[in-house]
């Protein structure tokens, strides 16, 4: 049986050549589900479901420019609705969590996931994405290639050290510290009592004090600090061969070196408090 084509004569054809240099202007949709341009990388399209606002760097890459702190996203990353929105939002150089939003006051992870909200389920999905971005920014062209929420902490890190540099520091230094180290979410009330100086960095704290102290085996696994006024996260450096710092990436994303981490760079006053995890 033939076909008639003649039924398909009158279909109109559009005028308008489709772009396929990415250059054109995407808009935010009016309404959640609209379609996006056919061109839109990934990151392009989360950003606009997102209603937030980016630009594009002039390079062959096409970078994706957002937030005050400039962060560069790759256009492939499919990741960007799994990142915590402060980065899109708030300034590293000036960005202070809110500790009413967490549980006892304790902001952790760098102040970027509030724990009361976090859902697991997201959370796995996202990884299974994130685990891939990676290779993304490693492959990229930037001098420093980091993945976005590694940039915003790269710039936390940055105003950290140079409180660390801060007369409020230095001049705590100076003192010895009585410090009760107790056991968190223990059946049994487990503590002790210790006498340090306030200058000893935050490696020997935990090598040479607290796992001994607590007759734990040293140089085994790993642990990170957490600041609970800024979420700040500290640890060894480049994770020195503990056999389970492997997990700090899907946890904290990102620690600053402890070698160079005085103890009085979180403890100044009566009441203060500082979180350490062991056993990752």
């Amino acid at each position: 049986m033939p076909i008639d084509y003649s039924k398909w004569d009158a279909i109109d054809v559009s005028d308008v050549e489709e772009s396929s240099d990415g250059d054109e202007e995407l808009l935010i949709p009016s309404h959640p589900g609209e379609e996006y341009d056919d061109c839109a990388c990934p990151a392009e399209r989360d950003l606009m479901l997102l209603g937030i606002p980016f630009a594009k760097d002039s390079s062959d890459d096409g970078w994706l420019i957002v937030g005050p702190g400039k962060l560069k996203i790759h256009p492939h990353d499919k990741s960007v609705q799994k990142y915590s929105r402060v980065i899109f939002e708030e300034d590293p150089r000036t960005y202070v969590p809110d500790r009413t939003r967490y549980t006892d006051g304790r902001v952790t992870r760098w102040g970027l996931i509030n724990l009361a909200e976090e859902d697991p389920f997201a959370f796995v999905a996202g990884f299974m994405n994130m685990n891939q971005q990676p290779f993304l920014y490693e492959n990229s062209s930037l001098i420093k290639p980091l993945k976005p929420d590694e940039q915003f902490i790269h710039l936390l890190e940055k105003r950290k050290g140079e409180y660390l540099d801060s007369s409020e520091v230095q001049d705590a230094k100076r003192h010895a510290y009585v410090l009760k180290v107790e056991l968190c979410e223990n059946e049994k009330d487990v503590w002790r009592r210790i006498e340090v100086p306030a200058a000893i960095d935050l490696s020997k704290f935990h090598d040479q004090v607290l796992v001994p102290c607590m007759g734990w085996a040293r140089g085994y696994h790993g642990y990170v600090f957490e600041d609970p006024k800024d979420g700040a996260v500290i640890g060894p450096y480049k994770y020195d061969g503990y056999i389970d710092m492997m997990h700090v990436s899907m946890t904290y994303t990102k620690i600053m070196d402890d070698r160079a981490f005085p103890l009085s760079g979180i403890l100044q006053k009566e009441g203060d408090a500082v979180y350490y995890t062991y056993d990752l």
